[in-house]
């Protein structure tokens, strides 16, 4: 029991991120399909809108068939979670925390693809193909994942 306890202090805030992260992007496309399906919000003209958007394929809106799709996101976690571990410091929260915004992330937009056959996006700026919160998150992590190891490794 002590050494599950302890695995839970340790991970706690893993734990947290990916929480928070899966319910902030579950609720931004639960309002986006209720509220900005039928029509576009600009929020600054020619910057940022939102606008609803049914993305099937992957990253950047690139087409790949749902059957390779859902194998190949969950695989990508996996690979992902496997490399950072070797790397990984419980005892850090920098550690904690971008893991947890990847794998957050990674969760939300899997969450949509078993839900809905597709992700849902909503957040244009630009011409910049339309995104959401969990690709926020898990491009955010992934760079600051870099940034914090990298800073690890200088000091080591």
């Amino acid at each position: 029991m002590k050494k599950y306890l302890n695995f839970i202090r340790d991970w706690r805030w893993i734990f947290a991120v990916i929480g928070v992260g899966v319910l902030a992007d579950q609720m931004t496309k639960f309002y986006a399909i209720n509220y900005w399906k039928e029509s576009e919000r600009v929020l600054i003209d020619n910057v940022l809108s939102l606008t609803y958007s049914e993305n099937t394929g992957i990253a950047f809106s690139i087409p790949i068939p749902a059957v390779v799709l859902l194998p190949l996101s969950v695989l990508f976690l996996i690979i992902f979670f496997v490399l950072m571990s070797r790397e990984f410091d419980a005892k850090k929260l920098g550690s904690q925390v971008f893991l947890g915004m990847v794998i957050g992330g990674g969760i939300g937009n899997l969450v949509d693809r078993l839900m809905h056959g597709f992700v849902v996006d909503f957040i244009k700026m630009g011409s910049y193909p339309i995104f959401n919160v969990a690709d926020v998150l898990i491009v955010a992590g992934a760079i600051g994942s870099v940034v914090f190891y990298g800073k690890l490794k200088k000091n080591n």
